[in-house]
């Protein structure tokens, strides 16, 4: 979509409407995106460390105190947020990163 999809949104931000909640999940979208991004480029590190140091990349350990801490999380932070999404949504997360580090 274009720039221009986005804007003319940003005019109505303060009533309830379909555009309105359009324009505010484009937005969370966006930094979900850039926040992304972060995450795979400091998986790259950990990959280059990793192969730099002999170690293997799948580390089934460290990925369930992951999704522990963050099922724990969503809990202790009362976001309410699905575990079953939690779970799946950082197993492919995770599954993205192993790629990177290979």
């Amino acid at each position: 979509m274009s720039e221009h999809y986005f804007e003319q949104y940003s005019t109505n931000k303060s009533e309830n409407t379909l555009e309105t909640f359009r324009f505010e999940i484009n937005s969370i979208d966006t930094d979900i995106l850039k926040l992304l991004d972060k995450r795979m480029k400091i998986s790259k590190k950990i990959g280059d460390y990793k192969k730099s140091n002999n170690i293997q990349v799948l580390d089934k350990s460290r990925e369930k105190i992951v999704i522990d801490n963050l099922v724990s999380k969503n809990s202790n932070m009362n976001l309410n947020l699905n575990e079953e999404l939690i779970k799946n949504l950082w197993n492919n997360i995770m599954s993205y990163s192993k790629n990177i580090q290979n």
